[in-house]
């Protein structure tokens, strides 16, 4: 089940200092060198503005409730969100989600800002409505038709709903069209994109929790943990400006 499935995330907003602006694009760009040439338009800076009309970063801490049976509930780690703010326009654009515990081996380094320890190498996850903007910056996986409702439910993403034949995963095969979903083989702890067969836009973002080679083998079980956000989910809901 989605962290994100309760209908409406809650969690309390303040401004990001200059360097933890800084150490997020740096890793946005080494996870995404995509969006790379579009990481100034993402962070509103395009132009130079006069002080008081800056945009500023904010991070949400996302309380994303309680896991267990009734009576032996444990809250879980609040995830850190952020996003952009435009004084000028008076809005705050989505931008991505950090998975905070060191689930592989890609974050393990640890830092200091302000005095705090944060994980340097967390992943970073991007929003969805920054997913639609760049589709094409990001690793891409499609759902067969079938498994809409149930990912739009909040249910895991089924490896069945991948290798069928409305699905796709990278490989050899993908040509014309399919070219998007590329040829090489991802790996656990990769951060993938699944689009629904038919539609236009992107209804999932996660971090797959096996190869994709491994998800062709066996067509079963769940193919992403937990972290995954999807449309209409508590993230997709939440108020942010």
């Amino acid at each position: 089940m989605s962290l994100f499935k309760k209908d409406k995330c809650t969690g309390k907003k303040s401004n990001a200092a200059g360097k933890v602006e800084s150490m997020l694009k740096d890793r946005i760009q080494e996870l995404y060198p995509l969006l790379t040439p579009h990481i100034d338009e993402i962070f509103l800076s395009t132009t130079k503005r006069p002080k008081g009309q800056r945009p500023q970063l904010e991070c949400i801490k996302v309380d994303v409730g309680t896991t267990g049976a009734a009576g032996e509930e444990k809250q879980l780690p609040k995830h850190n969100f952020y996003v952009m703010h435009d004084p000028l326009t008076k809005e705050s654009y989505p931008l991505f989600y950090e998975v905070p515990e060191p689930r592989h081996e890609r974050t393990l380094q640890r830092t200091k800002v302000n005095n705090k320890d944060i994980w340097a190498k967390d992943l970073v996850v991007p929003h969805l409505a920054l997913v639609h903007r760049f589709p094409e910056c990001f690793h891409r996986l499609r759902c067969d038709r079938g498994a809409i409702r149930f990912v739009l439910s909040g249910a895991p993403m089924m490896a069945p709903g991948l290798t069928s034949q409305g699905g796709r995963l990278p490989g050899d095969e993908n040509e014309g069209e399919d070219a998007k979903y590329g040829t090489e083989e991802l790996q656990q702890g990769d951060v993938v994109v699944v689009e629904a067969e038919g539609k236009e836009h992107a209804c999932l973002v996660g971090v797959l929790s096996r190869s994709t080679g491994d998800i062709k083998k066996t067509g079963k079980d769940a193919a992403l943990d937990n972290t995954y956000h999807y449309l209409g989910d508590g993230l997709w809901k939440l108020d942010y400006n």
